[in-house]
């Protein structure tokens, strides 16, 4: 919109005279310059908060630029890993972990391993254990479990890895036992699931038992099965 020199004069004078010049009698004065003043203030304290805004964003853009990252001192070592797993798990400075597998070669190899062995770095090999029972497993789960015994010795981590032959329908034909087993309505006396993994599950805290009685305890017990984790 195009405004002429007078026609400019004359906006500004009905957005501002209220304001500078003395209101008419009547209410009508008083009103248009309390809005007129309304408008102006919250115009300037718009226009402070996108300066302000503005002035942030681009000093943080700044700090994070490559050109400020280059100029700002590096680290020549890499932070301590007790330092780094205090920040993790504050409170928490070493840990037994215990895992049961069965058909798990994938997520080992692509995910678990790598994992914990980036998890054993954090806390440090003299704060972590690893116990690992794997039993029945007809895919590749066994070689992944020995590339990740062989990468944990490399960093000096005390591990216990037991890879178990015996299968599944094997310990479905043992005769069975006092406990553990249910008559099903197929007529059958069949193995019952939970106490079964319960006592897989057992068998990857036997480790724990030894180790206690040689003075060296944990402040937590972490149970890692088949899970894609990260730290």
């Amino acid at each position: 919109m195009l405004v002429s020199p007078r026609g400019y004069h004359r906006w500004w004078s009905v957005l501002l005279g209220p304001i500078f010049l003395l209101p008419r009698r009547g209410s009508h004065g008083h009103l248009s310059a309390l809005f007129t003043f309304c408008v102006i203030f919250f115009a300037v304290v718009d226009y402070l908060t996108f300066t302000l805004s503005s002035l942030l964003i681009f000093s943080s853009t700044r700090s994070s630029s490559p050109a400020a990252a280059a100029a700002r001192p590096q680290s020549s070592s890499p932070p301590s890993p007790s330092l780094v797993h205090t920040a993790l798990a504050p409170g928490i400075k070493s840990v037994f972990v215990a895992s049961t597998h069965w058909n798990n070669e994938a997520i080992l190899r692509g995910h678990w391993n790598p994992a914990v062995v980036e998890l054993a770095r954090i806390f440090g090999k003299e704060n972590i254990y690893v116990s690992v029972y794997e039993s029945g497993s007809w895919d590749d789960s066994k070689g992944a479990l020995r590339d990740l015994d062989r990468r944990l010795e490399e960093i000096g981590v005390d591990r216990t890895i037991v890879l178990d032959p015996t299968t599944h329908q094997e310990e479905i034909n043992k005769p069975p036992a006092k406990e553990g087993w249910i008559h099903t309505p197929r007529g059958k006396e069949e193995l019952r699931r939970i106490p079964y993994l319960a006592h897989l599950r057992n068998k990857s805290l036997e480790p724990l038992e030894g180790l206690v009685k040689a003075g060296r305890t944990f402040d937590r017990i972490i149970f890692l099965n088949d899970v894609v984790f990260s730290v």
